[in-house]
């Protein structure tokens, strides 16, 4: 909640994520074998870095939601 967005906000955010708002993929710290991929989302006046880690080949978790 420190950004300011609950919940529906940050379904609404993710839902606006479109293919050129890819940042990177990048290991995750604690498993060199586990990936994420990493968006730079801009919100009003906020760039956000969103991280996303495949869970299953339809699902995805947000791993970060976060300013830049």
């Amino acid at each position: 909640m420190a950004l300011g967005f609950d919940r529906s906000g940050i379904v609404a955010t993710i839902a606006t994520i479109e293919g050129r708002m890819f940042y990177k993929s990048m290991t995750t710290f604690a498993d060199h074998r586990v990936w994420q991929d990493v968006y730079h989302v801009p919100v009003d006046d906020l760039l956000l870095c969103v991280k996303f880690q495949a869970d299953v080949v339809t699902e995805f978790t947000v791993m970060s939601f976060k300013e830049k």
